[in-house]
């Protein structure tokens, strides 16, 4: 399309398609996993590991014995995609415009899992039928279906070509969302336990209590040490029918609302040739981060004249933490109020992130023996928790709105050809340093409302934030390495011999990057746990033939 619209095109399209199956197979050595404890649950009372009989004063006694099914996850999930975009240029404009359209969905194709070796009785073969209805509901789940544009645009400021300010918008989504996944049963561990046993091995007195009691004391089990009926535990123990045997699908629980993830990005900056070979540039990006699922309780899902779990909590309360006299705030749900219970429902997220950076670069290319690269990043990108993306309120405060990432990167590279073509280089990085969450011990286990039977529940706080993300960082590090060298060439080139001479971490820094504990109450809280590597010099070589 030469000269329509008074400039050059560039008219590009195309279609394309994508199947991604995934198929993961889980099985469990023997079908069963025993587990045993020290007399008293206590490692003194171990007895040098002599298996013994419940009741005795030392040695390993039963605790609890657990038999599995194995496991299936196989789904089916595939895309179709086109896109149609231009690139007009006219005079000192350049004009890249387009449109991409994504459409995606998801299929469960079902399959075996095979009995149990000790039980079949009770955990025996399940097969599911390829499927995308959901049972409980007898419709399709649903696909999704995206359109992204994308637009640029580029000005020679003084038309020399030295001189470009550029400008783009782009809008992206997440790839791949796997709602197949929740239409089979086949992945779901219906784990079923005999036992915890007493401390001291033997079988609990509790009228219907399970239990295992290793009989031949072999710490092997054997389906006549299996008493009682066993508990199911695992992944959606509620789902597993112990009369049947059959574990049911989790069901898609996902609202037809709901939307994938996606990021809008605006990028503008200016390039700009110095010198000859020589180009300096600034950039500003921003990006916000938002959408994306998140699961609520029915009833408490984002939503006009709806309210959630978190307007359950009580007034903010103060933790004094008696170690090192600082406090913190912490919340819990009234003693008399009930905590709701039902299904849940999965819709779009109103959680979202925000990236603002300015990069500062220069290029220098290879001329005059030497070449070069800087590139400075100043950057945030504070997170932002609204109404309904938290439940419990306790830390959200020192979270929302506050940027863990680090604020600046920079990056300087270069190298130089000395006289008998031996070239030397160099890399610097320096870094701002990670962000460190502290806390504070917390007041541990503490009333919090009660259920819908009227039972008493509680929440835990072992510790506790009490001051911004970001706040307190670990150290810069500053990074150089340097190298040098040489190659020599043999029978005309066809063969290289290149000699190496390379140093890492030059300024042998020795920077903590991990401590063993965060919490400003424990003792381990100023221990190092790692720290950036020591100086290290190599010396090596290779040959080209």
């Amino acid at each position: 399309m030469t000269n329509t619209l008074g400039g050059d095109h560039s008219f590009k399209f195309g279609v394309g398609w994508r199947r991604n199956p995934i198929q993961t197979f889980s099985h469990y050595s023997g079908g069963a996993r025993a587990t045993m404890q020290c007399v008293g649950n206590n490692s003194s009372n171990c007895g040098g590991g002599v298996i013994t009989s419940a009741g005795a004063a030392a040695g390993y006694v039963p605790r609890q014995a657990v038999l599995y099914r194995d496991q299936l996850l196989n789904n089916d999930w595939y895309t179709w995609n086109g896109y149609i975009q231009d690139s007009f240029s006219r005079g000192k404009f350049r004009v890249n415009g387009g449109i991409r359209y994504d459409w995606q969905t998801s299929k469960y194709l079902g399959g075996c899992v095979a009995p149990n070796v000790l039980r079949p009785d009770i955990l025996p073969s399940q097969c599911e039928d390829a499927t995308d209805i959901d049972a409980a509901t007898g419709k399709k789940i649903q696909a999704f279906g995206n359109w992204g544009p994308r637009l640029s645009v580029t000005y020679d400021l003084f038309g020399n070509g030295k001189t470009s300010v550029h400008a783009s918008y782009s809008y992206y989504f997440a790839t791949k969302i796997t709602l197949a996944n929740s239409l089979g049963g086949l992945f779901s561990q219906p784990a079923l336990r005999w036992g915890v046993n007493a401390s001291s091995g033997a079988c609990v007195t509790t009228a219907g209590a399970s239990c295992w009691n290793d009989a031949n004391k072999d710490s092997i089990i054997q389906v006549n040490e299996l008493i009682g009926s066993p508990t199911a535990t695992g992944t959606g123990a509620a789902r597993f029918n112990t009369v049947t045997g059959v574990f049911g699908p989790a069901g898609n629980i996902v609202d037809p609302s709901a939307k994938i993830g996606r990021t809008r990005e605006f990028v503008a900056g200016v390039q700009h040739e110095l010198i000859a070979n020589l180009a300096v540039g600034v950039d500003y990006i921003y990006r916000k981060y938002d959408r994306g699922t998140a699961t609520y309780l029915i009833g408490t899902q984002p939503g006009e004249g709806r309210q959630s779990l978190a307007a359950l909590y009580g007034a903010a309360q103060t933790w004094v933490d008696a170690t090192t006299g600082l406090s913190a705030p912490y919340y819990t749900i009234p003693s008399t109020t009930v905590i709701p219970t039902g299904g849940n429902i999965t819709v779009t997220n109103p959680a979202y992130q925000v990236y603002n950076g300015v990069d500062f670069t220069m290029n220098k290319r290879f001329s005059n023996k030497w070449q070069g690269q800087i590139a400075v990043t100043i950057q945030d990108n504070p997170q932002y928790s609204p109404d309904f993306t938290f439940t419990n309120p306790t830390g959200v405060v020192f979270q929302n709105g506050f940027s863990t990432l680090q604020r600046y990167l920079i990056k300087a590279n270069g190298a130089y050809q000395l006289p008998f073509d031996i070239m030397v280089s160099a890399n610097l990085n320096i870094n701002d340093g990670a962000t460190r969450t502290l806390s504070i011990s917390g007041p541990g286990q503490i009333s919090s409302g009660i259920n819908s039977v009227g039972t008493a529940q509680t929440v835990t706080y072992n510790t506790l934030r009490f001051e911004n993300d970001g706040t307190t960082r670990f150290k810069p590090t500053s990074l150089l390495d340097m190298g040098a060298q040489k190659t020599f060439a043999f029978r005309g080139g066809k063969n290289r011999l290149k000699l190496m001479l390379d140093a890492f971490n030059v300024f042998n820094i020795n920077t903590i990057t991990t401590y063993s504990s965060n919490n400003r109450s424990a003792t381990a809280f100023t221990q190092p746990t790692a720290i950036v590597p020591p100086r290290v010099f190599r010396i090596g070589g290779s040959i080209s033939f």
